[in-house]
């Protein structure tokens, strides 16, 4: 299991909880805006500690950032890998312990992406 697979059945679980129509496709899109948060903190760093300040990094951060959603959402939406049962399977198998840390974990994982790309980005924005 991929920690990005536990993300997207964590969120889903959360989710089913409350809309059970559209929990897969929620989940799927907060666990592909997660990664875009990451994939975004780190060109945003890059862009401020290099001299990578033209129009062609930007285009590339855009279209990295398109793909990046677009391939989180068919892969869990559409290819079904791994699948909801394989991820429950895998969940209810794990100590108690284990799925609270894990639990922790992912809130953490969530959290700390909204933080890092919004905090890196107010600092680029007061340094200029």
């Amino acid at each position: 299991m991929r920690f990005f697979d536990l993300v997207y059945y964590a969120i889903y679980k959360f989710y089913f909880y409350y809309n059970e129509k559209h929990a897969a496709s929620t989940a799927s899109l907060v666990t592909a805006f997660c990664i875009t948060m990451n994939i975004l903190t780190v060109l945003l760093l890059l862009v401020d500690t290099t001299q990578f300040k033209d129009i062609a990094i930007k285009g590339f951060a855009i279209v990295l950032l398109v793909i990046a959603d677009i391939f989180t959402y068919l892969r869990y939406i559409y290819f079904e890998r791994p699948s909801l049962a394989e991820l429950s399977s895998y969940w209810e198998h794990r100590s108690a312990t284990f799925r609270t840390w894990l639990r922790t974990l992912i809130i953490l994982y969530v959290v700390s992406s909204f933080i890092a790309v919004f905090g890196v980005a107010i600092y680029m924005g007061t340094n200029r």
